[in-house]
């Protein structure tokens, strides 16, 4: 039972101490039972009841890590969000998982352990958290088997080391923390200072192992991960007894693929391929490793990932020249990337990456006796290619930006052997000559080769550059002379230094391929390779007694510098078109070497020449070695030229905007057919317009021209690159916007004609400035006034409309206004071309409408004069006439008054007003300064109402009006009953006589006089009136009784006389009054007295007694009243 019905149903104090009760108990057992519910959550266990949950298989697993029985040892094991098994080790949880299970291991944790995965699993962290499994350097981190799937989240793999080469397995080992045969998915992990095995052993070289961070022949996805700081294992250097040749370095410094590989939103940074071993003996320097981040042989999807800062492997140094000797190795391709299978590019960048630097030529032997010529040091091995990518199979790029990537340095030539010198065994000889610097890498962002498809869309290459040429090696130093016998004679000659290596081609990119699309994209400031210098010269031999001292080498020669700075086109079809191609630069010339110098002592010993220096590279923009085209690009401030072509070579550069509508002859080599290119046109439509009106004008580049002055024909295939920025000016009025960019070889603006004249409006792209003329003209305009009509003294609205010869209201325009020739005002026109002037007041005579309104628009700079003209009709002002009633008696002169006012609430002055009574004309009188005519006006009227009319009877300026009121001649009805107390009264008794004046109406009687003669024989006693006053005249015997206003109604006169004798008396009052009263003698009745002596008195028989007593009535309500006091209110 609730509370509310022990209230309703029990009352008094037991009732209330029972709900107290009640409730109290109510209260205890609610939170009794919030007690038990309190000891008893479902994920609150004790340790003894979690052993049994974990037996039991009762907890579970939420996928966001949160409800996790933390408190256990880690890794836990979880099957279909429910808690196996909690260990200590991964391997002890790896061991105890099913395929599809979930390790989760603790936050913060780092696990030393290498695992070999043979079955599905997932691999997280708690709360979020990372965990870390580290290799301590000394193996592999993580082996999945073939056909398992391993997903890892929020783990970072480090400090894997895969095995280096052994005796029995000379090469170094691949995939530094992982290994993966299967599919690897990688989420929000980190893999960092992991590397793969170096080559080599005690008696074998070998080469290093490819995948620094990860190898995987499998299916490899990454997501939202870091790969950073690793490499791939070095190559050994050459082993004198088996092998003098250096080993190469291992390819892949983060990633090396041959299945599926998918890489989004993640950075690979810092990585390295490994660098080739050096030669031993006559050993050539190994190369270096390709891929300083990746290299893919399989599939591959990059898509919006930063691949920065990587380094493919440098090539070792050739061996010790005893007489072949050795080069240089070359180094590694592909700073960022080495593709050889299939792979997309999408919304990434890829910068600061460097291809590897080629080795060290072999510095060569000195000149012996059957050889006395030192002998000539090695060549430097070439850099290597791609800076940033080399393709070799089929890429698709977009949206991408790579920059300031570097194809590799050419090895620097070997130094020359000293020439022999003289002794007693033999004739000596001159230096040797350095070796040849290696050439620079091609391709400072990109080398393609091959027969794959290489496709570039909307993307950036800049800043990037081929490699640099080798510096060539220096010259050995000649033989010494001998002055005795045998094999005396002067010294030898030193050697010319070694000739410089040729800067690489291609700064932005190499092209040796079949097939290839660059569209749409932006390449600048990129830049061919740079000659390498030409190798010091060595100096002459010193000189005996009078034998000459030796002249110094010759210096070598610089290397030439690269070609295409932005591309160079060795073989196939690449299809150019729509690019910028902007401050792009051939390699520079090397320099040549320094001079040797003459030997020590005296002779004729010289300083040998100094090294020429190489030559320019050709084509800043684009470098055909075989026949090429490009179409619809822009080209500006490339160097040395902007287009060169090969001998023989022919280059179809049709169709090109090259900043300027000029030719660009000058700008080509032979072999570029450049006519007829793109011409900048100005064009504006119409080319006549009103002020105010619009014109578009367009910077037109769709069309070419043969002269760069006239237009040729509209190319048809393509157009110039969209976004170029187009400068809009004009000399008159505005043009919006002055900036734009292209669009479809277009851009546009709008001219305003603002000022009326001749507008040159130009438009400039690039360096070409095109100016075409705009007429802008005057507009004819139209005025139209409204007809409009007035009150005289009122207000008015003059209205114009003004418009221009098209029909469009003009706003803000001045308009002025004239009526009847005199000038009102102006006004500005509205947002609806509307002038409004208040024209007030009125004051034309209404009896010549209408009246002419004139506006006029006077021109501006943009609007031609225009008049109007319409009729202002100006009306009779309303008058209002009033007159009062009045009221007058016959005889009595009044004033008839009227009051005359306009409608405006003037009052007026001097207009005649007619007055009429009772339809009697009864005279005129002119208004006074307050409007007001006053007519005297005598009564001659028998009372009763009479109509009172005043009429104005309007003027020139004024309507006629009339007001009608009411003249009152008051009539009263007075009439005098008389009465005598007594009519037979005896001599000497006084008497009273009544006289009852009344009114019968229907007005008030005013000054009515009352007279009344005492006949003779009659004595005055005394009188009393209840209206007015009376006076009595001794003399004439008169009673004057004045009333004043008698209005209807009965004053009293009562007159006390007595007779003096007896007779016969008449006592005829008479009345005056001023108010008109038709029969007032007709209405006074006189009063008879007929006197006798008084007869002798009789005597009486007693004397009436008083009444007494008091009054019953009164008695029995007294007694009522106190009966009433003494009963008590209720309370």
């Amino acid at each position: 039972m609730s509370v509310e019905i022990l209230n309703k149903n029990i009352g008094g104090e037991k009732t209330k101490k029972t709900i107290i009760f009640t409730t109290f108990i109510l209260i205890l057992g609610l939170l009794s039972l919030g007690a038990v519910a309190a000891q008893s959550p479902e994920n609150d266990m004790l340790p003894d009841q979690v052993e049994n949950n974990i037996t039991n298989n009762t907890s579970s697993y939420s996928s966001n890590n949160n409800e996790t029985s933390n408190y256990l040892p880690d890794p836990q094991v979880w099957r279909g969000g429910v808690l196996i098994y909690s260990t200590t080790t991964i391997q002890d949880a790896l061991d105890n998982s099913l395929s599809g299970d979930t390790i989760l291991l603790e936050d913060g944790a780092t696990f030393y352990e290498k695992l070999v995965i043979g079955h599905d699993l997932y691999f997280n962290v708690m709360n979020g958290g990372t965990a870390t499994i580290d290799g301590s350097g000394n193996g592999r981190i993580i082996h999945i088997l073939p056909g398992v799937t391993v997903h890892f989240t929020n783990i970072i793999f480090q400090n894997g080391h895969a095995p280096d080469g052994t005796i029995l397995s000379p090469d170094g080992e691949n995939g530094g923390a992982i290994l993966n045969e299967g599919n690897l998915h990688l989420e929000q992990c980190t893999l960092r200072n992991n590397q793969a095995g170096d080559g080599g052993s005690l008696l074998y070289g070998g080469v290093g192992g490819q995948g620094g961070a990860i190898y995987s022949t499998g299916t490899l996805i990454i997501q939202n991960t870091r790969l950073y700081e690793n490499r791939a294992g070095h190559g050994s250097n050459g082993v004198a007894a088996f092998h003098s040749d250096g080993f190469r370095g291992g390819y892949g410094g983060a990633i090396y693929s041959t299945g599926t590989l998918i890489i989004q939103q993640s950075m690979i940074v810092s990585n390295q391929a490994g660098n080739g071993g050096n030669g031993v003996m006559m050993g050539t320097g190994g190369n270096g490793g390709h891929g300083g981040a990746i290299y893919s042989t399989g599939t591959m999807h990059i898509q919006e990932s930063q691949i920065n800062l990587n380094n493919a492997g440098n090539a070792g140094t050739g061996g010790l020249n005893v007489i072949i000797g050795g080069t240089g190795g070359t180094g590694g391709s592909g700073g960022a990337i080495y593709n050889v299978g299939f792979s997309t590019i999408q919304g990434s960048t890829i910068n600061n990456n460097y291809a590897g630097n080629g080795g060290t030529g072999a510095s060569a032997a000195p000149g012996n006796l059957i050889n006395p010529t030192g002998y000539q040091g090695h060549q430097g091995g070439p850099g290597g290619n791609g800076g940033a990518i080399y393709n070799q199979g089929n890429l698709i790029l977009s949206e991408s930006e790579i920059t300031a990537n570097q194809a590799g340095t050419g090895g620097t030539g070997g130094a020359a052997g000293d020439g022999r010198d003289r002794n007693i065994a033999g004739a000596g000889g001159a230096g040797g000559v350095g070796g040849t610097g290696g050439v620079g890498g091609n391709g400072g962002a990109i080398y393609h080769t091959g027969n794959g498809t290489l496709q570039i869309t909307t993307s950036s290459l800049s800043r990037n550059k081929a490699g640099t040429g080798g510096t060539g090696g220096a010259g050995g130093q000649g033989g010494n002379a001998k002055s005795t016998i045998p094999f005396r004679g002067a010294a030898y000659a030193g050697g010319a230094g070694g000739t410089g290596g040729n800067g690489g081609s291609g700064g932005a990119i190499y092209y040796h391929g079949d097939e290839g699309y660059l569209i749409g994209s932006d390449l600048s400031n990129n830049q061919a390779g740079k000659g390498g210098e030409g190798g010091e010269a060595g100096n002459g031999g010193s000189s005996a007694g009078a034998y000459s001292n030796g002249s110094g080498g010759a210096g070598g020669n610089g290397g030439n510098g690269g070609k295409g700075g932005a591309i160079y086109h060795a073989t196939g079809n690449l299809n150019t078109l729509t690019n910028n191609l902007i401050e792009n630069w051939a390699g520079a010339a090397g320099t040549g070497g320094a001079p040797g110098q003459p030997g020590p002592g005296t002779g004729s010993g010289t300083i040998g020449p100094a090294g020429t220096p190489g030559f320019y590279g050709l084509g800043g923009a684009f470098y055909g070695a075989s026949d090429s085209s490009l179409h619809f690009n822009r080209l500006l401030y490339n160097w040395v030229y902007d287009v060169a072509a090969a001998p023989g070579v022919t280059v179809n550069a049709e169709n090109n905007w090259w900043g300027s509508n000029n030719s660009p002859a000058s700008r080509v080599t032979a072999g570029v057919n450049y006519s007829p290119w793109i011409m900048l046109q100005i064009i504006a439509q119409p080319e006549t317009i009103p002020c105010q009106g619009t014109s578009q004008v367009t910077a037109d580049l769709t069309w070419n021209t043969i002269d760069g002055v006239n237009p040729h024909q509209k190319p048809a295939g393509g157009h110039i690159p969209d976004h170029i920025p187009v400068s809009f000016s004009t000399t008159l009025g505005d043009i919006d916007p002055e900036n734009s960019q292209t669009y479809m070889g277009t851009s546009l603006s709008t001219f305003t004609g603002t000022t009326v004249g001749t507008a040159h409006v130009s438009a400039q792209v690039d360096n070409q400035i095109q100016t075409t003329s705009i007429e802008v003209e005057k507009i004819d305009t139209v005025l139209s006034v409204d007809a409009v009509s007035a009150t005289y003294l009122g207000s008015v609205d003059l209205i114009a409309t003004l418009e221009d010869e098209f029909g469009n209201l003009l706003v803000g325009e001045t308009v002025g206004f004239w009526v009847d020739g005199v000038y009102v005002g102006s006004a500005v026109t509205d947002s609806n071309g509307v002038a409004t002037v208040t024209y007030t007041p009125v004051t034309l005579n209404p009896t010549g409408s209408p009246y002419q309104v004139t506006a006029e628009f006077a021109g501006d700079d943009c609007y031609n004069q225009a008049t109007g003209f319409n009729d202002l009709t100006v009306d009779k002002a309303s008058t209002n006439l009033t007159t009062s009633d009045v009221t007058g008696n016959p005889g009595e002169t009044i004033l008839l008054t009227a009051t005359l006012e306009d409608q405006y609430q003037n009052l007026l002055e001097g207009k005649s007003i007619d007055f009429w009574v009772a339809g009697a004309y009864v005279g005129s009188a002119l208004t006074d300064s307050n409007g007001v005519a006053t007519l005297s006006y005598l009564i001659n009227l028998v009372g009763g109402f009479y109509t009172l009319e005043a009429i104005f009877n309007g003027d020139d300026y004024y309507l006629s009006a009339d007001a009608t009121a009411q003249l009152k001649v008051p009539q009263s009805d007075l009439y005098i009953e008389s009465w005598a107390s007594k009519n037979n009264p005896y001599v000497g008794e006084p008497i009273t006589i009544t006289f009852k004046l009344g009114n019968r109406g229907p007005d008030t009687a005013e000054n009515v006089v009352f007279t009344l003669v005492i006949p003779a024989g009659m004595e005055y006693v005394s009188a009393e009136v209840d209206q007015g006053t009376f006076t009595y005249d001794p003399l004439s015997r008169t009673i004057t009784w004045i009333l004043g206003d008698v209005p209807v109604g009965d004053p009293y006169l009562y007159l006390v006389v007595k007779a003096l004798h007896a007779g016969n008396f008449i006592f005829q009052p008479q009345l005056t009054t001023d108010t008109y009263d038709p029969n007032i003698d007709e209405n006074i009745q006189t009063v008879t007295i007929q006197a006798a002596e008084e007869p002798q008195p009789q005597p009486q028989p007693g004397v009436p007694m008083q009444t007494t007593g008091v009054p019953f009535y009164g008695l029995l309500l007294a007694l009522v009243m106190i009966a009433g006091g003494m009963i008590s209110r209720k309370k």
